[in-house]
């Protein structure tokens, strides 16, 4: 395909946008009565979580009561007396030959 007419039909296409027919699409199968959100309304009820990481252990250095409900909490990561995960091994990286094919 010649690209110059790849740059025409691209131009045509955003150009002649106002003149495609003006329709709702159909809803997703399963999804007719639900109500549509803005992506503000959708993530409030995460707004009051903070999400650890599994088998990781905090200790609190601080708490900060700033009002209206607001609590700050400074924590840091520790090791944990007993690991309750195994530590991944990690390979010796090879030395590049410039033979390497991806």
């Amino acid at each position: 395909m010649d690209s110059n007419n790849g740059d025409k039909s691209m131009s045509l296409r955003v150009a002649d946008f106002s003149s495609l027919p003006q329709q709702m699409l159909a809803p997703i199968e399963g999804y007719e009565n639900t109500p549509l959100v803005s992506i503000e309304d959708a993530i409030k009820p995460l707004e009051d979580e903070i999400l650890l990481l599994p088998a990781r252990q905090f200790e609190v250095k601080s708490c900060l009561n700033s009002g209206n409900g607001l609590h700050i909490i400074h924590i840091k990561e520790i090791d944990p007396t007993y690991p309750l995960l195994e530590p991944v091994s990690v390979l010796p990286s090879k030395t590049s030959s410039g033979n390497d094919s991806f």
